[in-house]
């Protein structure tokens, strides 16, 4: 497969995981290894796509019960720092097919949140119609969105029952830690990780991020 260092095209966006990556120290060499993304804040999808520039296959697979680990074992701190530093830069490196999905999925949750909220305060209160249908309605879709975040949530992890049951809960908090990370990224043009700012104006092939 041609690469876009070659054609000129760009290049779709390569999956990877980066806690878990299986390779052989041939590829791994083949494609320069770390080294080749050592100014690169998503290092492990810009190391995936150094492996396709090299003409090696690059899967993403789900292991099953085949690895195990706790991400970010230091607590929430870290965990918002992680994701500040990832997921904004992860967004805008997905293909656009990728990001709608995404986006679509996303913002079904926060209308089912919204509007099943609304309708509780709705029956609570005696207030008038606050949502748009019946309560029965914005009940279903509730359980409805709950049930597949449950299906979904067991195949990538391990996950207490209420991170699904309430979801709006999570859904909030990825929304405040989304909006961090794109002031920080694409803002403020700095984020700190591992007790370091890195400047991303600054950044550069001699600036490792690690």
């Amino acid at each position: 497969m041609a690469s876009a260092a070659f054609t000129g095209r760009r290049e779709p966006p390569a999956m990877a995981f980066g806690p878990c990556l299986v390779t052989s120290r041939e590829d791994y060499r083949r494609a320069g290894g770390h080294a080749a993304v050592r100014s690169e804040i998503l290092d492990d999808v810009s190391l995936a796509g150094a492996y396709r520039r090299a003409g090696l296959d690059v899967r993403c697979v789900a292991g099953g019960d085949a690895v195990a680990m706790r991400s970010y074992p230091a607590g929430l701190r870290q965990l918002v720092a992680g994701w500040t530093k990832n997921i904004a830069s992860g967004a805008a490196a997905a293909s656009p097919a990728a990001t709608a999905g995404a986006v679509a999925w996303v913002c079904a949750q926060h209308a089912v949140a919204v509007g099943a909220l609304l309708a509780l305060v709705e029956a609570a209160t005696g207030w008038g119609a606050l949502a748009a249908g019946r309560p029965l309605l914005w009940a279903v879709a509730w359980v409805a969105v709950a049930v597949q975040l449950r299906l979904l949530l067991r195949r990538v992890g391990s996950f207490r029952w209420w991170t699904w049951a309430i979801f709006p809960v999570p859904l909030l908090a990825f929304d405040l830690v989304f909006a961090r990370s794109a002031l920080l990224t694409a803002v403020r043009r700095s984020v700190r990780w591992r007790g370091r700012e890195v400047d991303l104006h600054r950044r550069g092939p001699g600036q490792e991020v690690t």
